[in-house]
């Protein structure tokens, strides 16, 4: 909100709208799933499927629609209300999406990709924490790889760095890459 402020943004939309998390819906809600976070100046809603409603996020204003009804119940939500420059992330949304976002919400449209990754980019103290906690447990995961070197397929590796993580109660980033060159 305060980098609307300074950029004369007035509404921001986020979306997640496929089943691979998005990475700018993840760090603003906390949230790992399907929805749409609509930010103006001074309030925020969270737009959720049913069924996920019982994921956890960190904001309060959540609404709960069919998947199939997010847009409109966004639409309800933004009527009335009118918008000089509305911000989307032109890096993630596809044309049709874009068109029904322009349905919903009208005014100038910028793009807002930038902005979000130059907010992700300034880590917090419990961000670092969290980064200096992950790389130890990379750090050990790969030792025992490497001082116990028994595998026999690259699958095993990808196998067992996905066993340990889920032992440390990790999430991975990114399904893990296991190469060779012979």
């Amino acid at each position: 909100q305060k980098e609307m402020q300074y950029t004369n943004i007035d509404l921001s939309l986020i979306l997640s709208l496929n089943e691979e998390a998005s990475t700018n819906m993840s760090y603003f809600s906390g949230y790992n799933g399907v929805g749409i976070l609509a930010v103006t100046k001074k309030d925020c809603f969270f737009f959720v499927p049913e069924y996920e409603k019982r994921k956890k996020s960190n904001l309060r204003k959540i609404i709960v629609e069919k998947k199939k009804r997010l847009f409109e119940k966004l639409s309800e939500i933004l009527k009335n209300k009118r918008f000089k420059k509305i911000g989307v992330e032109f890096d993630t949304c596809s044309v049709t999406v874009f068109r029904r976002i322009k349905s919903v919400a009208k005014g100038k449209y910028v793009d807002i990709s930038g902005i979000c990754s130059k907010i992700r980019a300034v880590k917090e103290k419990q961000e670092i924490s969290c980064i200096k906690k992950a790389c130890k447990i990379t750090d050990n995961i790969y030792e025992k790889i490497c001082c116990d070197f028994k595998f026999k397929t690259e699958d095993d590796i990808r196998e067992f760095i996905e066993h340990e993580a889920r032992k440390n109660n990790c999430e991975l980033s990114f399904p893990p890459i296991a190469a060779s060159a012979i």
